[in-house]
């Protein structure tokens, strides 16, 4: 995994910090406007701010039309500009290298020190500026392997970034060395930081601190201890952000293409958001993707819709040319084969994506079929075409049977099982009992050998949240499951209960009865 968790404070309706953790499968559940969709707009946010120092966003790049943020007195918490919104990454480097998110690839310094960062976070944190009459980015902090490292902070009368802090006596920084307050003449404190300008007329000061720590720093390079401050803040934050746009959003309402559509010509993220995307990726996909894709789609073990996706691939003929003249008049073919062929290999081909019924073969557009099968088309596309990131979805389960919801369950799981799994991640905002009973019925029977191998899941390999709002503000409950598929924690407000209400309601009412007539 990448992205290991997720903490919000002061955005929307999360007051309080709240922390979610992220598992290879992580579920929101709750009431409708609870704040599911928090989390989801949160790494759309994110995403503006790392990509285009965006901190008013309405429209975002993965978003497009289909959400639109309002801005940042919009997003702060109960609108107080006067509150600053925190957004926290935690991120998993176990097997990642962050020379490749660096300047210094070829550094064997720095090898050796990304060698050593199993873990780091990155917190950006945004403010309403009264001088500059917007909001800035007031705080940009890093931690690696659980501590502190390095922090950039704005002026607060201004609202411009110019002030770093870095902890000397990080591990990252220090390792090796013993370090002790009389090595420089620094007054440490408990975080043991220094500050120093960014801006050029500190350039002497740079010099002057670096002159007294270097007796510290004896053995290393002054230059190279101050491209490591420089790799320590920006390669994490360009990690986050190469994980962010992997990001695919899929929105609640998926758009079903026209008679007349045709793949966007220029990559535009955005289109996943409403589902098009996902109909531009199966007109470009190769044989083996559609196939893949029709055996989830059609196969009796897996969603069995009825219905397989169809390429088809055509050329248009000029009524006028030479090849149509010749088809419809049966006229001196042979003898102009060679003009023809060309005319005809000239021509483009086009393409156009249609359904096939399986029990009749019949060929159909995806207007003529129940919307359910549109809606569920590009869940499956969003799955599969997600090789590594996260893959955001809302209500996987709109508009589908029973049957179709539970399935997703395999398909999530097996997603997350395969060679490329450790990478992929999805979070899904949903209402679907049946999509969360078969992941608990995944996991008994992986606990008790009784599932195939690409259909095992294990507890800590889902995360289900509970979203709900309170008079503080939106607030999620991490139930936690046991081996045996049963939750540890019990469900608030007596969610899913309305089954067991419905079914047992009129027993209760009748079993009342017979009590009075023996009264």
């Amino acid at each position: 995994m990448s992205i290991k968790s997720i903490t919000l404070q002061n955005f929307k309706g999360i007051g309080e910090s709240v922390c979610v953790e992220l598992k290879p499968i992580t579920l929101l559940f709750g009431a409708n406007s609870a704040g599911k969709s928090t989390i989801l707009q949160a790494l759309l946010f994110a995403r503006e701010i790392l990509e285009r120092a965006n901190t008013d966003p309405d429209k975002t790049i993965q978003g497009g039309d289909a959400v639109d943020l309002g801005g940042f007195r919009n997003l702060v918490h109960n609108h107080d500009a006067n509150l600053p919104i925190s957004l926290r990454f935690d991120l998993d480097l176990t097997d990642i290298d962050l020379v490749d998110y660096s300047d210094y690839p070829d550094s064997p310094a720095f090898q050796e020190w990304s060698g050593q960062a199993m873990s780091a976070w990155v917190q950006l944190d945004i403010k309403w500026s009264s001088f500059l009459e917007q909001p800035t980015q007031a705080d940009y902090e890093v931690g690696i392997n659980g501590v502190v490292a390095a922090k950039v902070t704005a002026d607060d009368s201004t609202g411009l970034q110019h002030v770093v802090s870095f902890n000397i006596r990080h591990p990252w920084f220090c390792e090796g060395l013993e370090l002790e307050p009389s090595d420089v003449d620094i007054k440490w404190d408990d975080r043991t930081t220094v500050d120093y300008e960014l801006s050029q007329r500190a350039n002497s000061k740079h010099e002057t601190l670096f002159d007294e720590i270097r007796s510290v720093f004896a053995a290393r390079d002054l230059g190279e201890f101050s491209e490591l401050i420089n790799f320590c803040l920006i390669s994490p934050g360009e990690y986050l952000r190469s994980n962010l746009r992997k990001l695919k959003y899929l929105g609640p309402i998926r758009v079903v293409p026209d008679r007349t559509y045709q793949p966007s010509k220029s990559p535009d993220e955005s289109r996943w958001s409403t589902g098009l995307a996902a109909w531009d990726w199966i007109n470009d996909a190769s044989l083996s993707q559609v196939d893949e894709l029709n055996k989830w789609l059609t196969w009796e073990t897996r969603l069995n819709t009825g219905y397989r996706v169809d390429v088809k691939r055509y050329k248009e003929l000029d009524v006028d040319g030479m090849a149509m003249s010749a088809l419809s008049q049966g006229e001196d073919f042979l003898d102009n084969y060679e003009m023809i062929r060309q005319e005809i290999e000239a021509l483009p081909e086009k393409k156009r994506l249609l359904l096939r019924q399986e029990k009749d073969f019949l060929d159909v557009a995806p207007q003529d079929v129940g919307i359910g099968i549109s809606q569920v088309i590009p869940v499956v596309v969003a799955a599969l075409a997600q090789k590594s990131g996260i893959a955001a979805i809302e209500q996987p389960e709109l508009h589908i049977h029973p049957a179709v919801q539970v399935a997703l369950g395999d398909l999530f799981i097996q997603q997350t099982n395969d060679e490329a799994g450790f990478s992929r991640q999805f979070l899904i905002e949903t209402h679907s009992e049946h999509l969360l009973l078969r992941l608990l019925r995944r996991i008994r029977q992986s606990s008790e050998g009784q599932v195939a191998e690409e259909l095992k899941l294990s507890p800590d390999r889902v995360a289900v949240y509970y979203v709900e709002s309170s008079s503080q503000g939106t607030v999620l409950k991490h139930l936690r499951i046991n081996e045996e598929g049963r939750f540890d924690d019990r469900w608030p407000r007596g969610f899913f209960e309305e089954r067991e209400k419905e079914y047992f309601g009129d027993l209760e009412d009748l079993s009342e009865e017979i009590g009075r007539m023996f009264d």
